[in-house]
């Protein structure tokens, strides 16, 4: 892929970026305050426009699919997955924990607050082609840096897309209706349906 849109939800942050022939053409990463659910659509439309492009032309949508917050991950989720429908266009996903992770080289730690001293984690080595160290959980941060001490902390959503493509961190989505949010952890309804 070389032109593509790029959605990411699941943090604080909202993150959408257009590569336009492999050359970053709008970009924008704002942190919100609970309110993407506001700014998802029209951020979506300045970033066409901006790109001098509509949905048809894109080679693709790459979708981060979490962890993260549960209402967060569904929206960009949801969006990615009517978006390439109605444009008839294929769906990529790929873990926001990669996104993050995709900023450095070497064994890279993103995390996401997942509050009482917990993060959603990982641990990537970062190359062509990437190696995942420790899958995307929910982990104790203390753990994590302890087990990982040489890793390189990341707690933002700045990806390096030309990395992501190039270290294989993503994949394609064959069915697209059955694509859903990696959450990691059980939302509280399920917790109490399951009374764990």
């Amino acid at each position: 892929m070389k032109t593509f849109l790029t959605i990411d939800t699941a943090t604080d942050v909202l993150y959408i970026s257009v590569m336009k022939e492999g050359i970053l053409a709008f970009e924008s990463s704002v942190k919100g305050d609970k309110d993407h659910a506001i700014k998802l659509m029209p951020t979506l439309l300045e970033a066409l426009k901006k790109s001098d492009l509509q949905g048809g032309m894109l080679e693709g949508i790459l979708v981060g699919i979490g962890p993260g917050s549960y209402t967060g991950v569904r929206m960009g989720v949801v969006v990615a997955k009517m978006l390439a429908k109605e444009w008839k266009i294929p769906l990529f996903k790929v873990s926001t924990l990669a996104l993050m992770a995709s900023q450095g080289e070497g064994q890279m730690m993103p995390m996401i607050d997942a509050r009482n001293d917990h993060v959603f984690g990982a641990v990537y080595d970062i190359k062509t082609p990437a190696k995942v160290i420790l899958e995307p959980g929910y982990y104790s941060k203390a753990t994590l840096t302890q087990t990982y001490p040489g890793a390189i902390q990341v707690e933002s959503v700045q990806p390096n897309l030309e990395k992501v493509l190039s270290s294989g961190l993503y994949s394609r989505v064959e069915n697209v209706d059955a694509l859903t949010p990696n959450y990691v952890r059980k939302t509280q309804a399920e917790k109490e349906r399951h009374g764990a």
